[in-house]
Parts: structure tokens; sequence; C-alpha cells
């Protein structure tokens, strides 16, 4: 087949359409929960006493394949979660509890119209003084985004 520069505009223009469809990052704002309870619902023990204290488990996005869930995301959303619920201490060396959380396993489509992605995350809530472990669960949750959700970003 003889290279033509028809041939390359078709290519770049297949090339342009397919980067536009590129896979990108896990946002924070995505994940962060907004709807929780209010404050005054809140036990006293625990407003502002909870810090993150790590997350594991994430990996990076690769932008040629499928979003990922980057640990660093993660860990944003579930900082300003706390904060949305009146739980997040000031800042990472106060407050009485820490949080870990270790993503231990992300279930996704690679692609299709509605998307549904399982993820299973382990909590680990420590009292910082004792450095033992007060709440431990894991937690399993789906949500399906719908084809036009890929343009609203």
């Amino acid at each position: 087949m003889e290279v033509t520069t028809k041939n390359l505009r078709v290519l770049a223009i297949v090339a342009v359409v397919f980067c536009t469809g590129c896979a990108t990052p896990s946002s924070p704002d995505g994940m962060t929960v907004t709807t929780l309870a209010t404050a005054s619902q809140v036990p006293p023990k625990l407003r502002s006493q909870v810090a993150v204290k790590d997350v594991i488990g994430g990996s990076e996005t690769n932008p040629i394949l499928q979003s990922n869930i980057e640990s660093s995301a993660f860990e944003g959303a579930l900082d300003a979660s706390l904060r949305n619920a009146g739980l997040a201490a000031p800042n990472r060396q106060a407050g009485l509890y820490q949080l870990e959380a270790t993503i231990k396993q992300v279930d996704q489509p690679v692609f299709g119209f509605s998307m549904t992605v399982t993820t299973t995350v382990y909590y680990d809530l420590i009292e910082r003084s004792s450095n033992k472990s007060v709440w431990t669960q894991t937690i399993t949750r789906s949500y399906t985004a719908k084809w036009e959700d890929a343009f609203y970003g």
C-alpha cells in the first residue's frame, strides 16, 4: 500500500480520536462522599479526631489502558469525606485516631456503554495513644457510570 497524504491524514484523525478516549487518573472529587451524616450525628468523641494515616494498594493509570485508582487520589477523597462528616482532625499529627485504608480490589470492565466498577477497601481505625486497632472493616461498593458520563469529565 502506498503511503499518501490522504492516508496520513486519515491516520492522524484516527490517532486524535483514539487519544481523546485515553484513560485518565481517578479524581478525588469523584470519590468524595458528600452526603454523610451531619456533624450533629457524629459522636462527640469522634468529632475532629480522625486523621488519615496511610492509603495503600492503589495503582497508577496508564493512559493507553483503563483508569485506575491511585492511592494519593483515594487518600484525598478519604480526607475530604472525613471533613464533610465532621470527623477529620485538623492535620495528620492531630486527633485521637488514625485511619488506614488498603484498596484490596478494583473490578472494572475494559470498555462498555454502562460501566460498573466494584471496589473493595479494608479500613483500620487505630487509637493513636495505644497504636491498637479499635475498628476494622472491609467494605465493597459498586458504582455504575452511564456512557454519557464520559462526556461530563
